[in-house]
């Protein structure tokens, strides 16, 4: 194998690929990123510069995917969702790697066309026995045979092949030295229904700024990082506000790296603390008769002490002892037990790639 390229058309997936292109230079392989424009605020075509200076980095080359004509070559992509692209993957050799929980509802779409689809353990596939006949999840029908796909592979995660240094970080943001809280800005929902208090962002406004009046009485240094989809009110300040600052290494998780603890509501972003081995809170609020919510897919690896997961919006000062506790103790020995358990050993999930991959290809 002497080239691979990856199919790139929004820059979050940056946080996946560039650890891939590294293990790709370790083994003198080229690698080309194949651009399309998905015309989302993390389109590749907002952010030339910077990509530019990922490519420059890393000796990657652009080619526009409708200047693509290649056949017979290898593509790494995230969880592809267009049939445009049908042709393309019907004459390559075609590798999805799975985001976070998507392939709950995207995996009909590309498990037909590909070589493989890549899991971060069996742990994430296993999950779904229980929404076989699940009318919450629409789009992908599970059934036994796709669950036990031999096309299902479990190698890891190449977006947590990055090494983050925490002084670093906090010198590059301009952060105090305080203790820090990152609380992850809860994501607009355009369905009433979808969330039990039926305020558009799960907590109301007020309900926001007591959980923040409550942690600056700890002393801590709150830290909100959304999406530029998502803007955040001038209602709901805290001291830092983060979007997408950086795409590689990414801006979520660099904070997640110096923050002590992280508050969400129903997010993913559980599976980024648990690998990072930082505490969390989770505040479970959307409708579960109508939607499949993070307490769903991840209840094992919140029956843990590092972890707190809430039904409802919780009471001040039950919310206060919990912080203090989450905060003052060290939970590392848990965590190990997790990632043995459930998810994986991070840092040498790229090489576990590549290697597969050149396998598949000598063997073809």
């Amino acid at each position: 194998m002497d080239r691979v390229y990856f199919l790139l058309g929004q820059m979050t997936h940056l946080r996946y690929f560039v650890p891939l292109v590294e293990e790709c230079s370790r083994k003198n392989i080229d690698c080309y990123f194949l651009i399309y424009f998905s015309f989302k605020y993390n389109c590749p075509g907002r952010h030339d510069k910077y990509l530019n200076k990922i490519c420059k980095a890393n000796k990657v080359k652009k080619i526009h995917l409708d200047d693509f004509a290649e056949q017979g070559q290898t593509i790494i992509c995230i969880e592809p969702k267009s049939i445009s692209q049908l042709k393309l993957y019907q004459e390559n050799d075609v590798y999805v790697l799975t985001s976070q929980f998507d392939y709950m509802h995207n995996y009909d779409y590309y498990e037909s066309y590909v070589k493989n689809v890549i899991f971060p353990s069996k742990w994430f596939i296993e999950k779904c026995t229980s929404f076989m006949g699940d009318k919450r999840i629409s789009e992908t029908k599970w059934t036994h045979e796709k669950i036990t796909s031999p096309k299902n592979v479990f190698l890891g995660s190449p977006k947590y092949d990055v090494t983050l240094d925490k002084k670093s970080i906090i010198h590059k943001y301009n952060l105090t030295e305080k203790s820090k809280v990152l609380f992850f800005f809860p994501a607009v929902s355009q369905q009433d229904n979808m969330w039990v208090t039926k305020n558009p962002r799960g907590l109301s406004f007020g309900e926001i700024n007591d959980i923040y009046k409550m942690l600056k009485s700890l002393d801590f240094e709150i830290l909100v990082k959304s999406r530029l989809k998502h803007l955040i009110p001038q209602e709901c300040n805290a001291d830092r506000i983060f979007y997408d600052e950086s795409w590689f290494p990414h801006t979520s998780a660099e904070l997640i790296e110096v923050c002590d603890l992280a508050i969400m509501v129903d997010s993913t972003s559980i599976v980024e603390c648990v690998l990072q081995k930082t505490p969390f809170i989770n505040i479970g609020l959307i409708n579960e008769k109508i939607r499949i919510n993070a307490k769903n897919m991840t209840h094992e690896l919140m029956n843990y002490d590092f972890c707190e997961n809430y039904d409802y919006t919780p009471k001040t000062n039950e919310l206060k002892d919990k912080i203090k506790y989450l905060t003052n103790n060290n939970f590392d020995d848990q965590f190990d037990d997790v990632h043995k358990n459930y998810l994986f050993e991070v840092g040498s999930s790229s090489k576990k790639i590549i290697d597969f991959i050149e396998t598949q290809n000598n063997n073809d």
